[in-house]
């Protein structure tokens, strides 16, 4: 089986933010090394791997991009190439991931509160000469998407797409960039992480970001572009970046495009792309296919992170068909690899090479290189080429359709018949003549049915007839089957659509796409969904079920949970309240199996904001939170009495507050990691002043407003729309046994 070969991208990017480190180089050069080049690995299991990863980081590009207001900023997170480098005096080396769709540079720092598994020793801040934390006053710390003035300093959260993330403090340090030819760069803004969550991270220590905004590396370096050319996987020799001076690109064969600015997604580098050429023909696709809308939506990004190219939808179907024409090979299942197009080679060759595919941009062609690779992963909808942009289900991935296998014997034997029965008409004639009179009225009435059918004279059809159909969701209506009209005059059929991993579909479609009412089964997690589908994807209300008893009943939109809902685990665990983009999100409660229970504000998932936690001794806290620990103001309640009223530090008293025994005596100054490290009386103005917002705290965290009529509207609709599909499912069942017999 040979794998296409196309393009990749060498790319010259102008980084128009004003750093706040500057240094005085002019130009720069750095070695990248592909994630996978010391794994020994296949050629087979880079593209596999490759593949995974592409597929994950689209993901995350996608919920970045999407343009929900309500959910926290997101980036996108994990690469395919990573950069050497030192940090701090003495330097300690590590590697981080390069990363062209988010801004801060960060690597994980002790003491750590939750740190992944890292190849590289763990930076220690205390063991460095040159380590600074940065003041909220700083433009940096300004810059951060989401932080707070803690006792530490700037102390931020930064989140990606897949919810991973990193939480510390932001810090200047001196960083080392290159071994052949070391250079030192000092006041480099980074986040020293100490609390890091997330699995896409553990190919290296760290993230460099390299985006558009005045926290990434090419900003802070301040020589204003840069540019890469990134080797194929399978390829040993590691792909330069080159800063300032040594970015520029002057062979008379280079070809540019501008830039976009996308305010709503700030980081990334959008192109204008106006059309496809295949084999020489302009395929015909609107140049609004691809554009950059009003509202943030739509767009084509530069990443250094995918090895796939993704198009939408729409441009995907027509650059696959023409590819596929202009190929003139037989297609192969690339179901092993991972990729959704491959083809077989002639017998004797190990490669064919064609020069095909030129995507057009304003004022100039972007053609692909011999070096790179054209891949696709598998996508929701039909078999899908470079790629199609589709949003994943946050607990199941739909699997590839297989496409249908026409049966054309059915309409051999049709034929077949009557030229049967005009033969025993003849044999029965002499001996039978009324019996081979009624045979042959048969038969002429038969071949007249099957003439109208086929020129589509009589279009009458019984109410239950449908057919039994397997994929194939191009969109163009092949199959026949019982249509009716929505509310929408949109034409809807109700049929049955199996999947090639076993997962089934059940209820109505709107132009080969799941659209109304319906139940998907998902196969190998014993799992599923009913209610409202718009164009293949939950929209509306629903109920998922997961075989080992886990359920959420509420509200979706463009596949993911959002809006309100509950959420039970089957564990006992529940949630219920807002949620927005598949995570909670907003206002909701947290009750856990073992009697605790959170009433406040989430944001991306975790607790985050104001809020009330009851836990299961009997204590409370009351105040505020950050990045899901107990972190600013707030009153802790203790069971027996006690009771704690200042300042927090991730869990911890830090800073000033007063402690007061149920004796009525009291205990207050300046904490340290929960010990009372610096005595002061309560009448001391920090002490008091940390009283009243630690209480001021606690009273708005009373006072969120209650949702339970919300939710409960909301379960309400997702059970009426799953108890719709399930009655669209049962006649969508019975239409295609009816059609069978």
């Amino acid at each position: 089986m040979g794998v296409i070969r196309v393009w990749l991208l060498l790319m010259s990017i102008v980084a128009l933010a004003v750093p706040e480190a500057c240094s005085k180089l002019n130009g720069l050069r750095l070695e990248l090394a592909h994630v996978d080049s010391n794994g020994n690995f296949s050629k087979l299991e880079l593209l596999q791997r490759a593949a995974l990863r592409s597929n994950h980081r689209m993901a995350r590009l996608t919920a970045a991009a999407s343009g929900n207001k309500v959910q926290a900023p997101v980036h996108a997170g994990s690469g395919e190439f990573l950069m050497d480098l030192a940090i701090g005096t003495p330097g300690l080396a590590f590697s981080a991931i390069i990363d062209t769709g988010s801004d801060l540079i960060w690597t994980q720092c002790k003491p750590c509160v939750e740190c992944f598994s890292q190849p590289t020793p763990v930076f220690d801040p205390s063991r460095s000469s040159t380590f600074t934390k940065l003041p909220c006053s700083s433009n940096l710390c300004q810059a951060l998407p989401t932080f707070r003035c803690g006792a530490s300093g700037c102390e931020y959260l930064y989140s990606y797409g897949d919810s991973s993330s990193t939480q510390g403090v932001l810090a200047g340090e001196t960083f080392t960039f290159g071994t052949a030819n070391p250079t030192s760069v000092s006041n480099i803004a980074f986040g020293c992480g100490d609390t890091n969550q997330g699995s896409g991270f553990s190919q290296a220590s760290g993230l460099v970001g390299l985006g558009r905004g005045p926290l990434s590396l090419v900003s802070q370096l301040g020589l204003g572009k840069f540019s890469y050319c990134l080797t194929s996987l399978d390829e040993s020799k590691k792909s330069p970046l080159l800063f300032g001076s040594l970015a520029d690109l002057s062979a008379t064969a280079v070809r540019s495009t501008p830039l976009r600015k996308n305010p709503t997604q700030p980081s990334f580098y959008y192109v204008s792309l106006e059309g496809i050429t295949v084999g020489g023909t302009r395929l015909q696709i609107p140049s609004s296919t691809f554009a950059l809308q009003e509202d943030g939506t739509g767009g084509l990004i530069i990443d250094s992170g995918t090895s796939i190219t993704y198009l939408e939808l729409a441009g995907y179907r027509q650059l696959k068909k023409a590819f596929l024409s202009e190929m003139q090979l037989p297609v192969a299942d690339g179901s092993e690899t991972g990729l959704d197009l491959c083809f077989s080679l002639p017998s004797g060759s190990s490669m064919v090479e064609r020069e095909l595919i030129e995507m057009e941009s304003k004022k100039g062609k972007l053609t692909r290189t011999q070096s790179s690779l054209l891949r696709s992963p598998v996508a929701r909808s039909s078999v899908q080429s470079i790629f199609s942009v589709t949003e994943a289900n946050d607990d199941e991935e739909k699997p590839q359709r297989p496409r249908r296998r026409r049966n054309r014997h059915r309409q051999h034997l049709l034929l077949l018949l009557p030229l049967l029965v005009f033969l025993l008409f003849f044999y029965l004639r002499q001996d039978s003549p009324v019996f081979a009179n009624l045979l042959l009225f048969a038969a002429l009435i038969s071949l007249a049915s099957l003439a109208a059918r086929r020129s589509r004279v009589f279009v009458t059809r019984r109410a239950s007839s449908v057919d039994w159909f397997i994929g194939d969701d191009d969109g163009r209506g092949r199959h026949r089957s019982e249509k009716k009209e929505n509310p929408n005059g949109r034409a809807i059929r109700e049929g049955v659509e199996v999947y090639s991993n076993g997962d089934s579909y059940e209820g109505e479609f709107h132009l080969g796409r799941c659209s109304g009412s319906g139940v998907y089964r998902f196969f190998a997690a014993k799992g599923r969904y009913e209610g409202d589908w718009v164009d293949g994807k939950y929209d509306g209300h629903g109920i998922e079920t997961w075989a080992r008893g886990s359920r959420y009943r509420g509200q979706y939109r463009h596949g993911l949970r959002h809006g309100f809902g509950v959420y039970r685990f089957y564990s006992g665990d529940s949630y219920a309240g807002e949620w927005a983009g598949g995570q909670s999100h907003g206002v909701g409660v947290q009750t856990c199996s073992d009697g605790s229970r959170f009433a406040g504000e989430f944001k991306a998932g975790v607790k985050h904001g104001l809020g009330c936690y009851h836990f299961r001794n009997g204590d409370q806290y009351s105040g505020e939170y950050f990045g899901d620990k107990i972190h600013g103001f707030g009153v802790y309640r203790f069971a027996n009495g006690h009771c704690y009223e200042g300042s927090w530090h991730e869990g911890k008293k830090q800073g000033f507050g007063l402690y007061t025994f149920r004796s009525g005596e009291t205990r207050s100054g300046d904490w340290d990691c929960g010990v009372l490290n610096n005595s002061l009386p309560p009448s001391d103005p920090a002490v008091q002043g940390a009283v009243q917002a630690a209480r001021k705290a606690a009273e708005k965290a009373l006072l969120i407003p209650q949702i339970d009529d919300q939710v409960t509207r909301a379960v309400t609709a997702a059970n009426r729309a799953a108890t719709a599909a399930r009655v669209a499912a049962i006649k969508a069942v019975q239409k295609q046994m009816h059609g069978k017999l």
